[in-house]
């Protein structure tokens, strides 16, 4: 099934990007183990203790899969995942800008982007060692996936001081950490030794 709530977010995110709605079919479960049983899944051990997403997408068929009673049929992040697939370039679009966009446009879970970035910002306050590189190779923080909240942080900046031609581009940075922290640098017009710099403050302006 496709919901009002989902037609209205995939119409709004295909006309950000200025890209054609693709079909999507919409499923919810009461939980992420109905979730995964409605992908076929019937083994997966205990996701909702595990850490594991309550919502996953399948952009290649158009498919939505949620399992959040929060959230419902209000998946924004998977719903961006499916519409924005189109951008991405085999070999040339890293995971931190497939999670990162759609972060940014469309949360993660039930937090909205700046809902997420005061969260964020709680949790540099106390881990001023976090970096970009941290975000490329360490593990997330518990209870807030910092790496998922860095890549949308630097879409925001990108956005902000190159609009949407800076954000198309960084889906051609490449795959190398080295190539995502020289894509970023150049989408927020900084020197990559002062991108770290530049999203920290940015994150911290959202701090209660």
């Amino acid at each position: 099934m496709v919901t009002a709530l989902a037609l209205l977010v995939l119409a709004a995110a295909a006309k950000a990007f200025g890209l054609s709605p693709k079909p999507l079919t919409y499923y919810v479960a009461d939980t992420p183990e109905g979730m995964f049983r409605l992908q076929g899944l019937d083994f997966v051990p205990e996701p909702s203790q595990a850490g594991m997403s309550a919502g996953r997408a399948d952009d290649v068929n158009g498919l939505v899969f949620s399992g959040s009673p929060e959230v419902q049929d209000g998946y924004r992040h998977e719903i961006a995942h499916v519409v924005l697939a189109p951008l991405r370039v085999s070999r040339r679009t890293p995971w931190l800008v497939v999670e990162g966009i759609a972060t940014w446009t469309g949360g993660l879970q039930d937090r909205s982007f700046p809902a997420l970035m005061r969260d964020f910002a709680f949790y540099l306050k106390n881990h001023w060692s976090y970096t970009l590189d941290s975000a490329l190779t360490g593990p997330p923080a518990a209870g807030l996936d910092t790496r998922y909240a860095t890549g949308a942080v630097l879409f925001q900046l990108a956005y902000e001081r190159g609009g949407m031609p800076a954000v198309r581009s960084l889906f051609r940075v490449g795959e190398r950490p080295s190539d995502i922290r020289l894509g970023f640098a150049k989408a927020l017009g900084v020197a990559p030794d002062a991108l770290d710099a530049a999203w920290r403050r940015k994150v911290l302006s959202y701090a209660r």
